[in-house]
């Protein structure tokens, strides 16, 4: 158990010998007063002595720890007696000048009371690494805007850089990126140690390009996965909804039994359109040329009835009687003279058998004006087809159109937020999610492809390269399959952070707020939350109440207490209600005393003369201690304790 014991402030700001004596080990520890009276004062001393920061979360304060009423040679000093478990410390920072930061000292505190051995540098900042670690000290010194400065998206504390810092994941960054650098200088020595240096250092710097646009196209293809699996969710949740509502129910079998007969309808549209478009392919170009085809069958008939066609003897004949000398039919020789008459039956009977040869092609025409009929009754019938399908897609449409528009008024009448159109929404961002996820798949099998290749290469160059080079690869690849398994366990060690946080969190959130209109809480890459509401909208933390936040966030650090090991570090609130509604006192009340079971919790709050206090809406039992504040006329801050 962490606890604070005692406080002493000397010649810090207005407070000159003060000393706040602290009974309990847990429970709720309440420092009031009126406006400048030295409240958050107390809570920067004790900033002030273990990190030496004069700032507390971004609140203007005076310049100086030393105050202004001062002498010459007068110490500044904050001193903290912290007991954790069995040890018991003492730290205490001073400054004789006006030095912000001054110089830290520690010792070690006996069973007798009695100051110990002093503690040296090194041992000391390892406490103070067990009581609250600096970097993490934002989650722990809360000023009254701590919702915004926790969940806030442009912190420079960031959520998931706090994250990093409390799991150790920030290591294990630093040491991928340590394992980076030494990658890079073994390639670099490699490249150096072979006569292909060039060659070889532009290779590793291709590998080291395509391996970041893998590792960035995994995360999109993670990211995706995640983003449609948080969709589907909402969408079934959606679905459930209009199904189970008594106004809906029928109205949404409609919808699905009108979305089944546009599918059909637009399948029949597709048949006819492929109908159509095979007719016009098979007889649009004998259309074209019906006239001009019939004209010369009309020609070649009359050619025919005239005798004109076929020729009396094939020309081929002709042609061999000439070549051999010798009569085909005769047998007998044939003279010059003859010769002469058969060179020009040759070319007579040769125009006459091209005739034949027309003649016979557009035959095959013979029954174009059928082949035409049969093809315009198929087209007139598909083109039918077509017009009456149209006209029923049309229909059905309006039918999808008018049950759509009836969900969509019995949702805003019986479930909050219309969740007809927040379904068609949500199927856009999953077909959105799909595209992407799918783009970003095929580029990781583009670059797996090319690093592949790149490796091949480089390897080639190097077994020509001699036995160092390759002793130094072997090391390389050492490096590099460390580099990968620490990769590895980063990412899922993240993945089960992030989901015992979200889980953590919206179970503490509903223990706080059981009659809350959210149905679940997200939290994405970035560690952004939000929240989805029973009609399945998504709200951001900046649309929520100052109240809803406040309790977000105090959620989000009892789930960090609880589960990443800081269960019992003190937690300082500084104005814990400003800016909440009265009604919401209670939910942030009941959030604060989970927490004090473990913890020491001290709250400041603004106390003015026949106002209420703050500490009324507490269970007495959770209650230590009541700090009163105030500032005398000499200008010099007081506390003494009211309870």
């Amino acid at each position: 158990m962490i606890s604070i014991k005692n406080i002493i402030l000397n010649s810090f700001r207005n407070y000159k010998n003060a000393e706040v004596n602290l009974s309990q080990d847990n429970g709720v520890f309440f420092v009031y007063g009126d406006n400048g009276a030295g409240k958050s004062t107390i809570l920067n001393a004790i900033n002030w002595c273990l990190y030496g920061d004069i700032v507390f979360h971004g609140v203007e304060f005076t310049p100086e720890v030393k105050p202004n009423w001062a002498n010459d040679g007068d110490t500044t000093e904050v001193k903290l007696i912290i007991q954790n478990d069995d040890n018991t410390y003492q730290f205490r920072r001073t400054t004789s000048g006006f030095d912000n930061v001054g110089v830290l000292e520690a010792r070690e505190i006996s069973d007798t009371g009695n100051a110990g051995r002093s503690l040296p540098e090194y041992e000391v900042n390892s406490i103070i690494k067990q009581v609250l670690p600096e970097n993490i000290k934002n989650l722990f010194f809360l000023s009254e805007n701590f919702s915004n400065e926790i969940l806030g998206h442009k912190s420079a504390n960031s959520l998931k850089s706090n994250v990093y810092k409390v799991s150790e994941l920030d290591t294990i960054t630093s040491a991928i990126e340590h394992l980076d650098l030494t990658e890079s200088y073994y390639a670099k020595t490699i490249s150096k140690a072979t006569k292909d240096y060039e060659k070889i250092t532009s290779l590793v710097g291709i590998i080291e390009h395509d391996k970041k646009m893998v590792d960035e196209n995994e995360k999109g293809i993670e990211l995706a996965k995640t983003k449609i699996a948080e969709h589907e969710e909402t969408l079934n949740k959606l679905k459930e909804a209009l199904v189970n509502s008594k106004q809906t129910r029928e109205l949404v079998q409609q919808r699905d039994f009108w979305k089944s007969q546009l599918n059909d309808v637009e399948d029949d549209l597709a048949k006819d359109d492929a109908s159509i478009t095979e007719c016009m392919h098979n007889t649009f170009y004998k259309v074209l040329l019906i006239d001009e085809i019939m004209e010369y069958s009309e020609a070649l008939s009359i050619a025919r009835e005239a005798g004109k066609i076929p020729a009396p003897i094939n020309p081929k004949i002709i042609a061999q009687s000439k070549r051999d000398g010798i009569c085909a039919c005769c047998l007998r020789k044939i003279t010059e003279k003859e010769i002469e008459v058969m060179d020009k039956q040759q070319a007579k009977y040769e125009e006459i058998d091209r005739l034949k040869f027309l003649a016979d092609g557009i035959n095959e025409f013979s029954d174009l004006r059928e082949q035409i009929k049969a093809s315009y009754y198929v087209l007139c019938d598909a083109m039918e087809s077509r017009d009456k399908n149209s006209k029923k897609k049309i229909s059905v449409e309006e039918q999808l159109d008018a049950v759509s528009e009836k969900i969509d008024s019995a949702a805003e009448a019986n479930i909050p937020d219309n969740p007809e159109e927040r379904r068609r929404e949500i199927e856009g961002k999953i077909e959105k999610w799909q595209i992407r996820r799918r783009e970003y798949a095929n580029n990781i099998v583009q670059l797996k492809t090319e690093i592949e290749k790149s490796y091949a290469e480089r390897k080639r160059l190097m077994t020509s390269a001699g036995g160092d080079a390759q002793s130094l690869e072997a090391e390389l690849d050492k490096i590099k399959e460390l580099r990968d398994l620490l990769v590895e366990l980063r990412e899922s060690t993240e993945e089960i952070i992030k989901e015992r946080i979200k889980a953590g969190v919206w179970e503490s959130f509903k223990k706080i707020l059981p009659d809350t209109q959210f149905a679940e809480i997200s939290l994405d890459e970035n560690y952004s939350f939000s929240f989805i509401d029973k009609g399945g909208f998504e709200s951001k933390v900046g649309k929520l109440s100052v109240g809803e936040a406040k309790t977000l966030a105090l959620a989000l650090i009892s789930t960090l207490s609880n589960d990443i090991g800081y269960s019992d570090t003190p937690l300082f609130v500084d104005n814990l209600f400003a800016g909440i509604e009265t009604s919401h006192f209670e939910d942030i009340t009941r959030c604060v005393e989970s927490l004090s079971d473990k913890k020491q919790i001290f709250i400041t709050y603004l106390y003015a003369k026949g106002s209420t206090r703050v500490s009324r809406y507490f269970n007495p039992a959770v209650i230590r201690q009541e700090i009163k504040v105030a500032k005398g006329d000499d200008g010099i801050c007081r506390a003494e304790e009211t309870k």
